[in-house]
């Protein structure tokens, strides 16, 4: 048996517990990239902001989750809820995407020669990195 600690908790059971700590920590920061993401795309059919959504792989295919709601509003439910599923038995190691598979969204993030972009890629990672900051 394992080395105790005080209280009778093993450096196994302190591992654990990190672990759980650091998925959790993961979840979160991912949730919160992917609401940027959404939150900063423009909003014409709403095809694009309802297009975001994680995944552990590319999800190639995915095109959303229906109406993707009014510009600056967050993710809708179903975009948390299949995000949380997304995530369900995740483990330290593992990544996880966030990911909008609808065809034009890359022209909305980079822009083209007739409109700027809107860089929403940039800002889930910047509002992400921020978070991430202080703790690891």
């Amino acid at each position: 048996m394992g080395a105790h600690w005080q209280g009778g908790v093993t450096a196994a059971d302190e591992v654990d517990e990190l672990a759980e700590k650091a998925v959790l920590f993961h979840k979160k920061v991912t949730l919160s990239g992917m609401d940027t993401a959404v939150r900063t795309t423009r909003v014409d059919t709403g095809r694009a902001r309802a297009g975001w959504h994680v995944a552990k792989s590319d999800a190639s295919g995915f095109e959303g989750f229906g109406p993707g709601g009014s510009a600056g509003a967050p993710a809708s439910g179903a975009q948390v809820v299949g995000a949380d599923a997304a995530m369900a038995g995740l483990r330290i190691g593992e990544s996880t995407y966030i990911v909008d598979n609808v065809k034009y969204v890359s022209f909305l993030n980079d822009g083209t020669i007739h409109t700027g972009g809107d860089h929403m890629v940039e800002a889930a990672l910047e509002r992400m990195n921020r978070e991430r900051e202080g703790v690891f």
